[in-house]
């Protein structure tokens, strides 16, 4: 961020007359929150001038919102531009998932792994208990059945850009190689 800002200030189209920032002022200005993206989007199509990006800012991201500009033209340029990029799809993802039959408190330790591993991954793990029949044992049934913690299920997803299958891909490998066999009901 740094650089395209020391660029935006002294390329074509800055004052002539203008002074150079000193480096603590542009240090401030590129400051970004952690965990923060920069997306450098398009022009949203028929938009024209400074207005429209034709001078090119990226868009800060910060998980699932986008930090747009105050000044109304330029807002207006962005949300234009953004919502083309959100129609057209923006940033294929890839997803992978892997539901087994291990409750997800004893896969924590290894999602956890897999995440300090496969830092591109996004890791996701959801318990479900499928639904017994009726009369069948456990608390509800109030019979001699199975247990809650036999019959939880995990599904546990991965997903990353496109840019990143190969790393999804090991991850997922990763995690099929750690558990039992017999603990995974299904890969997707």
């Amino acid at each position: 961020m740094r650089g395209a800002i020391r660029e935006r200030l002294s390329g074509e189209g800055s004052p002539s007359d203008a002074r150079p920032l000193a480096d603590e002022v542009v240090d401030k200005m590129s400051l970004l929150p952690a965990g923060a993206r920069l997306r450098d989007l398009p022009p949203a199509p028929g938009a024209r001038g400074e207005a429209s990006g034709a001078v090119q800012w990226p868009l800060l991201q910060v998980g699932h919102v986008f930090v747009l500009p105050g000044v109304p033209a330029f807002f207006a340029a962005k949300v234009n531009g953004l919502v083309a990029h959100l129609v057209s799809g923006g940033a294929p993802v890839l997803k992978r998932s892997a539901s087994l039959s291990t409750p997800e408190v004893e896969l924590a330790p290894l999602i956890n792994r897999l995440a300090a591993t496969h830092p591109a991954v996004k890791l996701g793990s959801y318990p479900s208990f499928p639904p017994q029949p009726e009369g069948a044992g456990g608390a509800a049934g109030g019979g001699g059945g199975a247990d809650a913690a036999q019959l939880e299920r995990t599904l546990v997803t991965l997903e990353a850009e496109a840019g990143s299958a190969a790393e999804v891909e090991a991850a997922l490998a990763d995690l099929v190689a750690a558990v039992d066999p017999a603990a995974i009901l299904k890969t997707e």
